[in-house]
């Protein structure tokens, strides 16, 4: 019996299936920081600032500005590694080292499909385990990175 496949027919044409948002690793300059359930803030917008010139009322002239870029949260991490830690607490004794890292998206066979690179991070929040003796959960830890910049491989 053979592995199912990751693509499927239409028309005598190869469909490539979606690549599913839950198998994907997150480095810190090279290093796997830690296994995350959930990553979020790969945003990227470019502002506009409008201005209207005497005697043309009916023209709004739109000039673009830098783009800005939201904080990039890893949700529910976990690791035997206190590197994510300690990295945050360098970063509040005002030891700043910023990072650069990605975070790699796989297909069902675990291949590379997908990679988001960030630069110049730093940590900024670190939330750390809920802890209840009345509960089964997994002590996990989310983190916060601001950054400077993103670019899609």
């Amino acid at each position: 019996m053979s592995a199912p496949s990751s693509s499927s027919q239409t028309n005598g044409h190869a469909k490539e299936d979606p690549y599913k948002n839950f198998n994907f690793v997150v480095e810190i300059d090279g290093m796997l920081a830690a296994g995350y359930s959930e990553v979020s803030g790969l945003n990227v917008e470019l502002n506009v600032e409008r201005k209207n010139f005497g005697g043309e009322n009916d023209v709004e002239y739109k000039f673009l500005k830098p783009a800005t870029y939201s904080d990039l949260i890893l949700k529910k991490g976990i690791s035997e590694s206190d590197y994510m830690w300690n990295w945050y607490e360098q970063t509040i004794k005002g030891q700043i080292h910023p990072r650069n890292g990605s975070i790699y998206l796989h297909d069902p066979n675990i291949s590379q499909r997908k990679v988001w690179n960030f630069f110049h991070a730093y940590p900024i929040k670190w939330d750390g385990p809920s802890l209840n003796a009345t509960e089964n959960n997994v002590a996990t830890h989310s983190i916060t990175l601001t950054y400077r910049q993103l670019s899609k491989g």
